[in-house]
Protein backbone atom coordinates (compact mmCIF):
# COMPACT_ATOMS: atom_id res chain seq x y z
CA UNK A 1 0.00 0.00 0.00
CA UNK A 2 2.75 2.16 -0.01
CA UNK A 3 3.29 2.46 3.81
CA UNK A 4 6.98 3.13 4.07
CA UNK A 5 7.16 5.77 2.04
CA UNK A 6 3.75 7.67 2.66
CA UNK A 7 5.06 7.26 6.66
CA UNK A 8 8.46 9.05 5.74
CA UNK A 9 7.19 11.12 3.66
CA UNK A 10 4.75 12.21 6.39
CA UNK A 11 7.78 12.78 9.09
CA UNK A 12 9.48 15.08 6.62
CA UNK A 13 6.81 16.94 6.38
CA UNK A 14 5.91 17.49 10.06
CA UNK A 15 9.93 18.50 10.36
CA UNK A 16 9.48 20.77 8.16
CA UNK A 17 7.19 22.61 9.39
CA UNK A 18 9.24 22.30 12.96
CA UNK A 19 7.29 19.57 14.85
CA UNK A 20 9.44 17.44 17.10
CA UNK A 21 8.43 13.80 15.52
CA UNK A 22 10.30 10.48 15.19
CA UNK A 23 9.69 7.99 12.87
CA UNK A 24 9.57 4.28 13.11
CA UNK A 25 9.31 1.49 9.90
CA UNK A 26 7.90 -1.44 11.78
CA UNK A 27 9.38 -4.26 9.57
CA UNK A 28 12.94 -2.82 10.15
CA UNK A 29 12.56 -3.63 14.55
CA UNK A 30 10.65 -6.98 14.02
CA UNK A 31 13.11 -9.19 12.17
CA UNK A 32 13.57 -12.24 14.58
CA UNK A 33 13.75 -15.58 12.71
CA UNK A 34 13.01 -18.05 11.87
CA UNK A 35 9.80 -17.30 13.52
CA UNK A 36 6.43 -17.79 13.02
CA UNK A 37 4.25 -14.40 12.12
CA UNK A 38 2.54 -13.97 15.03
CA UNK A 39 6.01 -14.08 16.80
CA UNK A 40 7.83 -11.24 14.71
CA UNK A 41 4.27 -9.04 14.89
CA UNK A 42 4.58 -9.41 18.60
CA UNK A 43 8.33 -8.73 18.71
CA UNK A 44 7.13 -5.45 16.68
CA UNK A 45 4.74 -4.62 18.80
CA UNK A 46 7.21 -5.06 22.05
CA UNK A 47 10.32 -3.49 20.44
CA UNK A 48 7.75 -0.09 19.46
CA UNK A 49 6.78 0.43 22.67
CA UNK A 50 10.06 0.70 24.21
CA UNK A 51 11.33 2.58 21.19
CA UNK A 52 8.43 5.51 21.55
CA UNK A 53 10.00 5.67 25.60
CA UNK A 54 13.27 6.46 24.11
CA UNK A 55 12.11 8.61 21.17
CA UNK A 56 9.88 10.98 24.42
CA UNK A 57 13.22 10.87 26.30
CA UNK A 58 14.68 12.74 22.94
CA UNK A 59 12.12 15.09 23.08
CA UNK A 60 9.38 14.25 20.35
CA UNK A 61 6.48 14.86 20.63
CA UNK A 62 5.14 12.63 19.03
CA UNK A 63 5.80 9.43 16.32
CA UNK A 64 4.95 8.26 12.70
CA UNK A 65 4.66 4.62 12.80
CA UNK A 66 4.21 2.68 9.57
CA UNK A 67 3.97 -0.42 8.72
CA UNK A 68 1.62 -3.62 10.20
CA UNK A 69 1.43 -5.99 13.17
CA UNK A 70 -1.96 -7.32 12.22
CA UNK A 71 -1.70 -10.03 14.44
CA UNK A 72 -1.23 -8.53 17.64
CA UNK A 73 -2.91 -5.02 16.85
CA UNK A 74 -5.47 -4.79 19.61
CA UNK A 75 -2.94 -6.26 22.18
CA UNK A 76 -0.40 -3.14 20.99
CA UNK A 77 -3.43 -0.81 20.99
CA UNK A 78 -4.24 -1.58 24.60
CA UNK A 79 -0.50 -1.13 25.83
CA UNK A 80 0.25 1.77 24.21
CA UNK A 81 0.41 4.45 26.80
CA UNK A 82 -1.81 7.47 24.47
CA UNK A 83 -4.53 5.90 22.01
CA UNK A 84 -2.52 6.34 18.49
CA UNK A 85 -4.19 7.89 15.38
CA UNK A 86 -4.94 5.05 13.07
CA UNK A 87 -4.42 5.13 9.68
CA UNK A 88 -5.58 2.61 6.89
CA UNK A 89 -4.48 2.82 3.47
CA UNK A 90 -6.34 0.87 1.24
CA UNK A 91 -5.80 -0.68 -2.55
CA UNK A 92 -7.38 -3.53 -4.29
CA UNK A 93 -6.07 -6.71 -4.23
CA UNK A 94 -5.12 -6.22 -7.51
CA UNK A 95 -3.16 -3.26 -6.88
CA UNK A 96 -1.68 -4.67 -4.20
CA UNK A 97 -0.44 -7.63 -5.88
CA UNK A 98 1.44 -5.64 -9.25
CA UNK A 99 3.00 -3.26 -6.46
CA UNK A 100 4.15 -6.40 -4.62
CA UNK A 101 5.09 -7.75 -7.96
CA UNK A 102 7.61 -4.71 -8.77
CA UNK A 103 9.16 -4.88 -5.46
CA UNK A 104 9.59 -8.93 -5.71
CA UNK A 105 7.89 -9.03 -3.01
CA UNK A 106 4.29 -10.98 -3.73
CA UNK A 107 5.26 -13.63 -0.95
CA UNK A 108 3.82 -11.38 1.38
CA UNK A 109 0.81 -10.82 -0.47
CA UNK A 110 -2.40 -10.56 1.70
CA UNK A 111 -5.63 -10.23 0.40
CA UNK A 112 -8.41 -7.86 1.75
CA UNK A 113 -10.50 -10.49 3.40
CA UNK A 114 -7.47 -12.27 4.96
CA UNK A 115 -6.47 -8.99 6.47
CA UNK A 116 -9.92 -8.10 7.93
CA UNK A 117 -10.00 -11.94 8.89
CA UNK A 118 -7.90 -10.60 12.42
CA UNK A 119 -10.17 -8.30 13.22
CA UNK A 120 -8.14 -5.53 12.55
CA UNK A 121 -9.47 -2.23 14.64
CA UNK A 122 -11.32 0.37 11.88
CA UNK A 123 -9.05 3.21 11.41
CA UNK A 124 -9.46 6.60 12.42
CA UNK A 125 -8.50 7.89 8.97
CA UNK A 126 -9.26 5.44 5.65
CA UNK A 127 -7.83 6.34 2.52
CA UNK A 128 -7.98 4.90 -0.83
CA UNK A 129 -4.64 5.02 -2.08
CA UNK A 130 -4.60 4.28 -5.80
CA UNK A 131 -4.72 6.08 -8.02
CA UNK A 132 -3.06 8.65 -5.64
CA UNK A 133 1.04 9.24 -5.59
CA UNK A 134 2.91 9.47 -2.59
CA UNK A 135 2.61 13.38 -2.23
CA UNK A 136 -1.04 13.09 -2.76
CA UNK A 137 -1.47 10.28 0.10
CA UNK A 138 0.34 12.51 2.40
CA UNK A 139 -1.36 15.33 1.54
CA UNK A 140 -5.10 14.02 2.52
CA UNK A 141 -3.70 12.16 5.42
CA UNK A 142 -2.21 15.80 7.03
CA UNK A 143 -5.34 17.33 5.96
CA UNK A 144 -7.59 14.85 7.34
CA UNK A 145 -5.27 15.00 10.67
CA UNK A 146 -5.91 18.50 11.68
CA UNK A 147 -2.92 19.56 14.10
CA UNK A 148 -0.54 16.84 15.07
CA UNK A 149 1.10 16.03 16.85
CA UNK A 150 -0.22 17.07 20.19
CA UNK A 151 2.06 19.88 22.16
CA UNK A 152 3.03 19.29 25.80
CA UNK A 153 2.81 22.00 28.35
CA UNK A 154 5.51 23.25 29.50
CA UNK A 155 7.53 22.13 26.38
CA UNK A 156 10.18 20.10 27.32
CA UNK A 157 13.91 20.63 26.30
CA UNK A 158 15.63 17.97 23.80
CA UNK A 159 17.89 15.17 25.87
CA UNK A 160 19.73 11.78 25.65
CA UNK A 161 17.65 8.91 26.77
CA UNK A 162 19.47 7.29 30.22
CA UNK A 163 22.08 5.46 29.03
CA UNK A 164 20.85 1.57 28.30
CA UNK A 165 22.37 -0.95 30.70
CA UNK A 166 25.31 -3.11 29.19
CA UNK A 167 24.19 -6.65 27.85
CA UNK A 168 27.40 -8.75 28.75
CA UNK A 169 26.60 -11.69 27.37
CA UNK A 170 25.17 -10.56 23.58
CA UNK A 171 26.04 -12.57 20.59
CA UNK A 172 26.48 -9.86 18.18
CA UNK A 173 28.04 -8.23 15.20
CA UNK A 174 28.45 -5.28 14.29
CA UNK A 175 29.26 -4.78 9.88
CA UNK A 176 30.35 -1.18 9.21
CA UNK A 177 31.55 1.31 6.79
CA UNK A 178 31.61 4.46 4.50
CA UNK A 179 28.06 5.21 3.13
CA UNK A 180 27.59 2.92 -0.23
CA UNK A 181 30.31 0.33 0.68
CA UNK A 182 27.76 -2.25 1.66
CA UNK A 183 27.70 -2.52 4.99
CA UNK A 184 23.39 -3.50 4.93
CA UNK A 185 23.98 -5.85 2.10
CA UNK A 186 26.67 -8.24 3.63
CA UNK A 187 24.69 -8.13 7.58
CA UNK A 188 21.54 -8.88 5.40
CA UNK A 189 23.36 -12.32 3.97
CA UNK A 190 25.35 -13.13 7.43
CA UNK A 191 21.86 -12.67 9.21
CA UNK A 192 19.90 -14.98 6.52
CA UNK A 193 23.15 -17.97 7.31
CA UNK A 194 21.86 -17.64 10.62
CA UNK A 195 18.37 -17.86 10.00
CA UNK A 196 18.91 -20.85 7.10
CA UNK A 197 21.13 -22.68 10.05
CA UNK A 198 17.89 -22.57 12.42
CA UNK A 199 19.25 -19.84 14.85
CA UNK A 200 16.44 -17.20 15.50
CA UNK A 201 18.62 -13.94 15.19
CA UNK A 202 17.68 -10.34 15.07
CA UNK A 203 18.77 -7.96 12.54
CA UNK A 204 19.02 -4.04 13.14
CA UNK A 205 20.08 -1.23 10.91
CA UNK A 206 21.59 1.64 13.07
CA UNK A 207 20.25 3.91 10.35
CA UNK A 208 16.41 3.13 10.87
CA UNK A 209 16.76 3.46 14.68
CA UNK A 210 17.59 7.01 15.08
CA UNK A 211 14.83 9.09 12.75
CA UNK A 212 14.65 12.37 15.12
CA UNK A 213 13.32 15.77 13.79
CA UNK A 214 14.43 18.99 14.41
CA UNK A 215 16.47 19.83 17.71
CA UNK A 216 16.30 16.34 18.77
CA UNK A 217 18.69 15.53 15.76
CA UNK A 218 21.89 16.19 18.08
CA UNK A 219 20.48 13.06 20.39
CA UNK A 220 20.31 10.76 17.47
CA UNK A 221 23.07 8.54 18.32
CA UNK A 222 22.50 8.16 22.12
CA UNK A 223 18.71 7.53 20.80
CA UNK A 224 20.01 4.59 18.34
CA UNK A 225 21.54 3.16 21.21
CA UNK A 226 19.65 3.03 23.17
CA UNK A 227 16.77 1.49 21.01
CA UNK A 228 19.47 -1.12 19.86
CA UNK A 229 19.33 -2.08 23.57
CA UNK A 230 15.37 -2.17 23.48
CA UNK A 231 15.15 -4.02 20.37
CA UNK A 232 17.41 -6.75 21.38
CA UNK A 233 15.72 -7.63 24.61
CA UNK A 234 12.46 -7.46 22.65
CA UNK A 235 14.17 -9.89 20.60
CA UNK A 236 15.26 -12.05 22.91
CA UNK A 237 12.66 -12.13 25.28
CA UNK A 238 10.67 -14.15 22.14
CA UNK A 239 13.52 -16.64 21.21
CA UNK A 240 15.98 -14.92 19.60
CA UNK A 241 20.27 -16.04 20.04
CA UNK A 242 21.91 -13.71 18.38
CA UNK A 243 21.87 -10.04 16.57
CA UNK A 244 23.38 -9.06 13.96
CA UNK A 245 23.75 -5.19 13.24
CA UNK A 246 24.47 -2.50 10.49
CA UNK A 247 25.59 0.76 10.36
CA UNK A 248 27.85 3.56 9.99
CA UNK A 249 30.30 4.10 12.99
CA UNK A 250 33.71 4.80 13.62
CA UNK A 251 36.20 5.52 15.92
CA UNK A 252 34.58 6.43 19.76
CA UNK A 253 31.44 5.90 18.02
CA UNK A 254 31.93 2.07 17.65
CA UNK A 255 33.43 2.49 21.47
CA UNK A 256 29.81 3.70 22.84
CA UNK A 257 28.13 0.76 20.51
CA UNK A 258 30.41 -1.21 23.28
CA UNK A 259 29.08 0.08 26.05
CA UNK A 260 25.60 -0.98 25.34
CA UNK A 261 26.64 -4.84 23.43
CA UNK A 262 30.31 -5.67 25.81
CA UNK A 263 31.01 -8.88 23.97
CA UNK A 264 30.03 -7.85 20.33
CA UNK A 265 32.52 -8.19 17.50
CA UNK A 266 32.52 -5.06 15.24
CA UNK A 267 34.01 -5.84 11.19
CA UNK A 268 34.41 -2.85 9.32
CA UNK A 269 34.48 -2.66 5.63
CA UNK A 270 36.13 -0.18 3.27
CA UNK A 271 37.15 0.16 -0.61
CA UNK A 272 38.94 1.96 -2.77
CA UNK A 273 37.00 5.13 -4.19
CA UNK A 274 36.23 4.12 -7.58
CA UNK A 275 34.29 0.84 -5.79
CA UNK A 276 32.28 3.19 -3.79
CA UNK A 277 31.73 4.93 -6.64
CA UNK A 278 30.61 1.99 -8.90
CA UNK A 279 28.50 0.79 -5.44
CA UNK A 280 27.02 4.72 -5.18
CA UNK A 281 26.21 4.32 -8.75
CA UNK A 282 23.83 1.10 -8.40
CA UNK A 283 22.04 2.41 -5.23
CA UNK A 284 20.82 5.33 -7.28
CA UNK A 285 19.37 3.33 -9.67
CA UNK A 286 17.39 1.04 -7.23
CA UNK A 287 19.08 -1.93 -7.42
CA UNK A 288 18.36 -2.70 -4.37
CA UNK A 289 15.09 -2.14 -1.81
CA UNK A 290 14.44 1.26 -0.95
CA UNK A 291 14.76 2.25 2.69
CA UNK A 292 13.40 5.45 4.61
CA UNK A 293 15.76 7.89 4.21
CA UNK A 294 18.05 6.49 1.67
CA UNK A 295 19.38 9.82 0.33
CA UNK A 296 21.35 7.78 -2.41
CA UNK A 297 18.51 6.78 -4.57
CA UNK A 298 17.85 9.00 -7.61
CA UNK A 299 20.79 11.64 -6.33
CA UNK A 300 22.86 13.07 -8.64
CA UNK A 301 26.67 12.80 -9.69
CA UNK A 302 27.09 15.23 -7.12
CA UNK A 303 25.86 13.93 -4.26
CA UNK A 304 27.62 10.63 -5.48
CA UNK A 305 30.97 12.29 -5.50
CA UNK A 306 30.17 13.67 -1.96
CA UNK A 307 29.75 9.98 -0.09
CA UNK A 308 33.25 8.86 -1.71
CA UNK A 309 34.80 11.47 -0.67
CA UNK A 310 33.72 11.31 2.76
CA UNK A 311 34.73 8.04 3.16
CA UNK A 312 37.97 9.28 3.54
CA UNK A 313 37.09 10.05 7.05
CA UNK A 314 35.60 6.71 8.00
CA UNK A 315 38.32 5.33 11.24
CA UNK A 316 38.36 2.01 11.54
CA UNK A 317 41.29 1.54 13.88
CA UNK A 318 38.39 0.26 16.60
CA UNK A 319 37.15 -2.58 14.83
CA UNK A 320 38.15 -6.08 15.53
CA UNK A 321 38.72 -6.94 11.61
CA UNK A 322 38.86 -4.50 8.66
CA UNK A 323 38.07 -6.21 5.54
CA UNK A 324 39.15 -4.43 1.68
CA UNK A 325 36.07 -5.43 0.09
CA UNK A 326 37.38 -3.85 -3.64
CA UNK A 327 37.56 -7.73 -5.18
CA UNK A 328 34.55 -9.13 -3.35
CA UNK A 329 31.06 -10.32 -3.85
CA UNK A 330 28.61 -9.77 -1.39
CA UNK A 331 28.56 -13.83 -0.73
CA UNK A 332 32.43 -13.16 -0.13
CA UNK A 333 32.40 -10.56 2.26
CA UNK A 334 29.73 -12.52 3.99
CA UNK A 335 31.44 -15.62 4.15
CA UNK A 336 34.39 -13.68 6.08
CA UNK A 337 32.40 -11.53 8.24
CA UNK A 338 30.46 -15.01 9.20
CA UNK A 339 33.55 -16.92 9.52
CA UNK A 340 35.07 -13.72 11.98
CA UNK A 341 31.95 -14.07 14.17
CA UNK A 342 32.37 -17.68 14.69
CA UNK A 343 35.49 -17.34 15.75
CA UNK A 344 35.05 -14.53 18.24
CA UNK A 345 32.24 -16.61 19.85
CA UNK A 346 34.38 -19.76 20.31
CA UNK A 347 36.93 -18.54 22.02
Amino acid sequence: MGKSATGFELFERLAARGERVAFVELDQIGMCMPAPGAVRSAAKADNLLAMLDNFEAAGAHGAVVCGDVVETMRDLLGRAPARPVLCRLRATDAVTRERLTIRESLHWAMSAGEYESYDVPVGDLDITTYPLGVREVADEILYQLGPWPPRPSPVTEASPPSAPATIEDAPAVLVTGPRAVGTSTAAWQVFMAGVEAGQRTGYLDLDQLGFLAGAQHVSSLATKLANVAACYSGFRAHGAERLVLCGHVNGEEIDAVRTVLRSITVVALTAGPETLRLRALRRRRHKEIWLPGDDLYGSGDDHVRQIVTSATGFDPSQADLVINTDHLTPAEIADVVTRAWRAATTT
